[in-house]
């Protein structure tokens, strides 16, 4: 075994070492001394928007320093997404996001300009938004069979809309075209705002969206939802059924948010933050502000090395679905 002391650049090394573990736990202890940036890669205003607004305003309670998210769109996500990516690891620049911008972007675009995979650090799983496929009540179907089967009829005449070329809505109608041979127009938006719009006014025919944002058109007999794309129905629309029940199982998907920090950033960090947004998304009074009234669900996992997993799966299962669609964004 080597003598330590009696070799000063092993003992300069392990001093250097130690000093530097030191810092990083000193720094971690005293996490966030200073105000810490949340970049969102869309643009303000929709659901995820407010989730991100609520839970930042939730971490500078617990942590006792400012949470500021800063909407940055574009580019199907990527100029939000590269400005976390290229940040210091230091938790002062923090990612809230899908999986469009972390996941499916680099299956349909060569240029991405960051490590999807490698370039982040999973934080923690926000929660899992419930997606349907709706309708205009104009188009007089009940189901997604008699959808099918109206578009069948009617090659080329229906459209459909989405938030943008690449987007979830994007990538499993084009699935559900693949499966069937329906023959509808993609038309994409930048939103998803200006897409629902267009629903209401008849412009568009079909349109997978967050059920959370259309009970007052729900109600007011203009829209429709044929099937939600999750694995049991939703809660606050129990008689929508799932896309499995409507007779396409494997046609499934869960819209996620989650946090994310830069490559590199201190484990300890990671962890404090996690605990932190884990309280404040598991607590009573935020399922029953946020999540229940939106038609929400919790986070399905609870550590950093869980979501990192989920992720894994996530990218294995999606890389597929995306080639199949034969969707490219260059």
């Amino acid at each position: 075994m080597p003598k330590v002391f009696g070799n000063p650049l092993l003992a300069k090394q392990l001093l250097a070492t130690g000093l530097l573990l030191t810092s990083i736990y000193a720094a971690a202890q005293s996490y966030p001394s200073k105000p810490v940036r949340v970049i969102m890669p869309v643009a303000a205003g929709g659901v995820a928007d407010v989730l991100a607004r609520a839970i930042s305003l939730g971490l500078t309670e617990s942590l006792g320093r400012p949470f500021i998210v800063e909407n940055r769109p574009g580019a199907s996500g990527i100029i939000g997404t590269e400005i976390v990516a290229k940040s210091a690891p230091d938790g002062y620049v923090l990612l809230f996001t899908g999986q469009t911008a972390v996941i499916s972007l680099p299956f349909m675009k060569k240029d991405v300009p960051y490590d999807a995979v490698n370039g982040f650090v999973p934080i923690a799983m926000c929660c899992s938004i419930a997606q349907a496929v709706v309708i205009n009540t104009s188009l007089k179907v009940n189901t997604v069979r008699e959808l099918v089967d109206l578009g069948k009829a009617n090659p080329g005449r229906l459209t459909y809309g989405s938030i943008g070329n690449g987007s979830l809505g994007h990538i499993y109608m084009e699935v559900l075209k693949r499966r069937t041979g329906i023959d509808m127009v993609h038309v994409p938006y930048k939103g998803g705002t200006p897409g629902v719009n267009d629903l209401l006014g008849g412009r568009i025919s079909v349109m997978i969206t967050a059920l959370s944002t259309l009970q007052e058109h729900f109600r007011a007999g203009k829209l429709k939802a044929l099937a939600v794309g999750s694995a049991r129905r939703s809660a606050e629309f129990p008689d929508v059924p799932t896309t499995a029940e409507a007779g396409f199982a494997g046609w499934q998907w869960e819209f996620w948010q989650g946090w994310f920090a830069p490559k590199g950033t201190p484990k300890e960090i990671v962890s404090r933050l996690n605990t932190a947004m884990s309280g404040i998304t598991g607590s009573r009074q935020f399922n029953q502000k946020y999540f229940k009234p939106n038609g929400i669900d919790a986070p399905h996992v609870g550590s950093a090395e869980e979501f990192a997993e989920f992720l894994r799966i996530e990218r294995q299962t999606t890389g597929p679905l995306i080639e199949s669609t034969g969707i490219r964004l260059d």
